[in-house]
């Protein structure tokens, strides 16, 4: 069997709503096969299944992609690392990992600025929360 499979960096032009859309679409004929209500036939329910995951995978990159931005933002105004590793369901060390990773990429591309950058890291340090 050969299936189209298409990836998530093909959607990338596509709003949440459409991706919303698009993935519940999938989800909702794939639960109807397996409950018997619409039947698909094995070419259609590979073919939901690898959209279902590659339209979820586009919108959690659609909603996720200024996540660092927001963490930086909410460090320099004041929030701690714990409170956001709280707010992103992750731990300090991820939140920590993440954040430094993020800082790194955007001075090395001139982003932020050095004096940002080294905010950032006394932040992380000190837990947040000057």
């Amino acid at each position: 069997m050969s299936t189209y499979v298409i990836r998530p960096a093909d959607l990338g032009g596509s709003g949440p709503e459409d991706l919303l859309q698009a993935w519940s679409g999938h989800g909702r004929a794939l639960v109807y096969d397996r409950c018997g209500i619409e039947r698909l036939t094995r070419t259609d329910a590979v073919r939901h299944a690898l959209d279902e995951l590659a339209t979820g995978q586009a919108l959690a990159d659609y909603v996720t992609r200024g996540r660092w931005a927001t963490v930086a933002q909410g460090l320099v105004y004041g929030a701690t690392v714990s409170q956001v590793a709280v707010a992103m369901g992750l731990d300090v060390d991820e939140v920590a990992a993440g954040l430094r990773s993020w800082a790194d990429g955007q001075l090395a591309i001139n982003l932020i600025t050095p004096v940002l950058h080294d905010e950032l890291q006394t932040l992380l340090t000190q837990g947040g929360a000057r």
